[in-house]
């Protein structure tokens, strides 16, 4: 399923996504009961780890479900990560280069060593909106972050198949 959490302005351009928007489209995959949750955006924080507490809330009922939240750690090339991304109970993922090596727009903190990975966000092809089969090149974490969901979602499917008790 696919819930956005973000918003146009008067020129069809994104605008940042808020906290009370990723808690909403949380909320909203809990319902659909959700296992794994992507979020390919987040709120820049001015003040470390100042976080909602609705947004805590729903997080830490995700952690006690079992239901795995992927957020991506933010592009502006700080010492410093996103809410959620930055909550302890979520799965931060920053973005590295095709050689392996840091993205330079990749945001990454000590506490991204300690909960997080880090996953190729540069030079990702995807398909575009049109008729004409165009692709497109794109970076960010928002892409590395879809990568590890992904494949958390494959291994999910193979523990299902294997009729295995889900863990968290």
């Amino acid at each position: 399923m696919v819930k956005s959490i973000y918003q146009e302005d008067e020129n069809a351009n994104l605008l940042s996504s808020s906290q009370s928007d990723i808690e909403q489209g949380i909320r909203s995959a809990l319902a659909q009961n959700a296992d794994i949750i992507n979020i390919s955006g987040g709120e820049r924080l001015h003040s470390k780890n100042l976080i909602i507490a609705s947004l805590a809330s729903v997080l830490e009922e995700c952690e006690k479900k079992g239901v795995l939240v992927i957020a991506a750690t933010g592009n502006e090339g700080e010492d410093g990560i996103h809410v959620p991304a930055n909550y302890p109970t979520v799965l931060a993922v920053g973005s590295i280069k095709q050689d392996g090596k840091a993205s330079n727009f990749s945001n990454w903190s000590t506490l991204t060593a300690e909960q997080g990975l880090v996953a190729p966000g540069e030079d990702i092809v995807g398909s575009t909106t049109g008729t004409n089969n165009q692709k497109a090149i794109a970076n960010g974490t928002s892409f590395s972050t879809a990568l590890v969901s992904g494949i958390a979602g494959l291994l999910a499917s193979i523990q299902i198949q294997l009729e295995r008790k889900k863990t968290s």
